[in-house]
């Protein structure tokens, strides 16, 4: 039986952030919906210039509006707590501007139908793509972040831990679900998930070009988040001859 077919009789909740990618968004909820009626999108607009409407998106679309920008940490715990208080399996998460392949999807849930890991990183082989300085600070932190993530999980985390496209299993859902996630989460996320105990792998994918939109991650939000990730590795270093919960 397929990834899709098995996804088909465990339902899946696909998260997808949007921040002013209206017409991306709606073409990536088509695309969801498109592997099978396992798969329900949730749209999460995070406070864009002009709201997403229902009316604009595929039937069988959830759609929650907040009504500032949040950020992704607070739109993956709403997909968290919907999951689970709707009877949900897994969560998976695309970004809204089209740069993860929808298609995918099925991949990364392989690991989880098979048994062998709790959450799939969609590890980008292309993720050095682009040009000038803003390719040397993007490698620059990226670096930066899978080297702490390595030495925080003894290098059980993904080499590449800034990825937001990913799928988590029921059981990765209930214990990441008491982690506190910042804007940008997803270092933090992966790091927790290895110490939580969970089973954490990689599926190799082609991170495409964005369709619509531009980033949200401006360079006060970037020093932000750089600020951040260092505090939560210096509680790490702290907690560490604390025992976590067991698994």
């Amino acid at each position: 039986m397929s990834a899709s077919a098995q996804a088909a009789e465990k339902s899946v909740l696909v998260l997808i952030p949007a921040f002013n990618e209206g017409a991306s968004v709606a073409a990536l909820a088509r695309a969801v919906l498109a592997l099978g009626a396992g798969y329900r999108p949730l749209v999460i607009d995070d406070g864009s210039q002009e709201p997403l409407e229902v009316r604009t998106l595929p039937t069988g679309t959830l759609l929650f509006r907040s009504p500032f920008n949040a950020g992704i940490g607070v739109a993956t715990h709403i997909a968290f707590d919907h999951a689970l208080a709707q009877g949900y399996d897994h969560v998976v998460r695309v970004d809204g501007d089209g740069q993860h392949p929808a298609e995918r999807i099925p991949d990364l849930l392989t690991p989880i139908l098979e048994g062998r890991a709790d959450l799939v990183a969609g590890e980008r082989v292309n993720q050095a793509n682009g040009a000038g300085l803003d390719k040397g600070l993007r490698n620059l932190a990226k670096t930066y972040y899978s080297a702490i993530a390595s030495l925080l999980t003894a290098g059980k985390a993904p080499i590449d831990v800034n990825t937001g496209f990913f799928a988590a299993s029921r059981h990765a859902i209930e214990r990441l679900r008491v982690v506190d996630l910042e804007r940008f989460p997803e270092p933090q996320m992966f790091v927790s998930a290895c110490r939580l105990g969970l089973r954490v792998t990689t599926v190799s994918i082609e991170q495409l070009d964005r369709s619509q939109g531009s980033t949200s991650l401006n360079l006060a939000r970037a020093l932000a988040m750089f600020y951040r990730f260092n505090l939560f590795f210096l509680q790490q270093i702290i907690e560490s001859g604390r025992s976590w919960p067991a698994r």
